[in-house]
């Protein structure tokens, strides 16, 4: 009846045995900041009740998003800084509860799909330093709840759609690297790190940035 996992930053090495895969009551899996190596094991679908899995820093590779897209309940979700490749994001379409999704610093690969507008409580979005490609769709605007949205280092190209102006929680936004036009105001502060040449991000109130991001 394990629902806790907490193998963090423990040096660990190797690869992550299959049998994890058995503990079906699993709502939390961390084992982010270790030297994992290898695919993630086919099993690990079976973890339905999982609310946060937690990968980050290894160095795991392969595909995840056919396991991913099983886990219904998952509310946080990070993979980055490892070296899995293929497709992900439409994966995530069925994942209704997430909050919290970090996929940097992979290879993973294809565009952004306008049905990821529908997930109401997705608050931090990082697909940054990976293959993407194609435009950025202008249903993201939607997306309220959004306070973080990291695309940068990828090869989107787009005019940035203003309707993204309506992310009234929007804090970050990172967009450098990508071949982006056009402009946007948005009508509060928003920390911007190097967005592209090309484009104009205004702000109807408070033009003055000052945070750490931004500074740097």
């Amino acid at each position: 009846s394990l629902t806790t996992l907490n193998l963090k930053n423990l040096d660990l090495q190797g690869s992550l045995p299959s049998t994890l895969g058995q503990l079906t009551n699993l709502e939390f899996m961390i084992l982010a900041f270790n030297d994992l190596v290898g695919p993630i094991p086919d099993e690990y679908a079976n973890l339905v009740n999982l609310v946060e899995f937690n990968i980050g820093t290894n160095r795991l590779s392969g595909s995840i998003g056919h396991i991913v897209n099983q886990w219904t309940s998952i509310e946080n979700l990070f993979i980055g800084i490892n070296r899995f490749n293929g497709t992900i994001l439409d994966d995530l379409i069925p994942l209704s509860l997430l909050r919290f999704f970090e996929g940097n610093q992979n290879s993973f690969s294809g565009t952004l799909p306008p049905e990821l507008a529908d997930l109401n409580f997705l608050s931090i979005f990082n697909i940054a330093f990976n293959d993407m490609d194609g435009t950025l769709p202008t249903e993201y605007g939607e997306i309220l709840s959004l306070e973080s949205l990291m695309i940068r280092n990828n090869g989107f190209v787009s005019t940035l759609p203003t309707e993204y102006g309506n992310l009234k929680n929007l804090a970050t936004l990172l967009m450098e690297n990508n071949d982006l036009t056009g402009d946007i105001t948005l009508s509060h502060p928003v920390c911007i790190r190097s967005v592209n040449t090309g484009v104009l991000i205004e702000f109807v109130a408070g033009k003055d940035i000052n945070c750490e991001c931004c500074s740097q």
